[in-house]
């Protein structure tokens, strides 16, 4: 699952990394939006991985990527149940990237994962991790999807 099966596909691990990075962009965003009054989003530090960060993406497993990201997503769940439904309209202002509301930063990570999660689905399939599973636990996100569908934005 470290290894791409083909030369410029994205291994199992890579996918994990995207997730996990797209919630450390996104989180900072949606606190500062949460906890001050139109925050201005350009004075965030931009989050470049260090040498140390490089490393350790390097060496951990899937599993333990998996474990960061499930914390952060616990984090901005979190942070979302909190907000009255008043403050879902609260805004950042940024002038180098765009301005977000928090429900759009919300949407926008769900849209994220839903596109990363089904090439992870697609990459898991064709490297035969499923092999050997018990028949529930093989349904791809397409079924998944069909007992939860999304909802509608208000």
């Amino acid at each position: 699952m470290d290894r791409a099966i083909h030369r410029g596909e994205p291994s199992v691990k890579d996918l994990v990394l995207r997730l996990r990075d797209e919630e450390r962009r996104g989180y900072p965003k949606m606190y500062a939006i949460a906890t001050r009054n139109n925050p201005d989003l350009d004075k965030l530090p931009v989050l470049e991985p260090t040498a140390a960060d490089l490393r350790h993406d390097e060496t951990a497993t899937v599993l333990e990527l998996m474990a960061e990201c499930r914390r952060l997503r616990q984090s901005t769940g979190s942070l979302l149940r909190s907000l009255p439904d008043v403050s879902w309209h609260r805004t950042g202002i940024s002038r180098r990237e765009q301005s977000w509301t928090i429900r759009e930063l919300a949407n926008h990570l769900a849209l994220h994962d839903q596109l990363i999660l089904r090439e992870l689905d697609r990459t898991l399939e064709r490297v035969g991790a499923r092999q050997g599973i018990a028949d529930v636990s093989k349904a791809g996100i397409e079924e998944l999807q069909l007992l939860s569908p999304p909802v509608p934005p208000r």
